[in-house]
């Protein structure tokens, strides 16, 4: 019985991380898709 509760957890621990770490590049890259596009619609004004 303790086995059959650990497995699930561990595996839901690791999606977790996993979402996480998408999380965190997701923002990353929302970022910079952000950043780029100030600069170039400052480059379009200018």
């Amino acid at each position: 019985m303790n086995r059959s509760t650990t497995v699930p957890a561990r595996r839901f621990e690791r999606l977790l991380t996993c979402a996480i770490v998408l999380g965190i590049l997701g923002l990353y890259a929302a970022t910079i898709g952000v950043l780029r596009l100030c600069i170039a619609l400052g480059w379009y004004v200018s």
